[in-house]
């Protein structure tokens, strides 16, 4: 008696976005809603998408050090994202710096992950903590994170960004700081 090999089964990766695809196929329109619920599942999906795009940023980061991009001609990985969607160069750059900046700051791409924040606040916070001097202490690291992340929720976009610049600007040297 022979046994058929079995068929290897899909990435579980692979079967999430298709289920995400699914489910964004499935929705059908908006009226008959009234404005609260409305409201309720805006913010929802806006939750949604900060964790898909987490996810996206994630994936970036694992195809950019894959080398794929030079193995199949592209200036960088950029710039094939780009040319597979859209054409924005720029935007498949952010993706590439954002999955980089992501590396030193790993907390803030888990409040991503979890629809904490956005991609705007997750790039004022990643940014802040990639621009701590070298010889910032782990720990003094891990409390700017955090403290950012914290002030995420009830700060501006223009506010966060002045809290990173005088949070990091208690690690520089004097001479550094405005």
């Amino acid at each position: 008696m022979s046994v058929a090999p079995l068929a290897s089964l899909p990435h579980p990766s692979v079967v999430a976005v298709e289920q995400v695809e699914h489910a964004l196929d499935q929705m059908c329109g908006w009226d008959g809603l009234s404005p609260i619920e409305l409201k309720g599942l805006v913010e929802r999906l806006m939750r949604a998408g900060a964790r898909v795009q987490a996810q996206q940023i994630s994936a970036t980061r694992v195809l950019d050090a894959s080398g794929l991009a030079k193995a199949e001609g592209a200036s960088s990985t950029g710039a094939m994202l780009a040319g597979a969607f859209g054409g924005d160069r720029r935007a498949g750059d952010q993706i590439v710096r954002m999955a980089r900046a992501f590396e030193s700051a790993p907390q803030t791409e888990g409040a991503l992950t979890r629809g904490s924040i956005d991609t705007a606040q997750a790039a004022v916070i990643a940014s802040a903590v990639a621009g701590l001097p070298a010889d910032t202490a782990p720990h003094e690291r891990q409390a700017c994170e955090d403290t950012l992340i914290g002030d995420a929720d009830r700060l501006t976009l223009k506010d966060l960004r002045r809290r990173a610049l005088r949070i990091t600007d208690q690690f520089k040297p004097r001479d550094e700081v405005d």
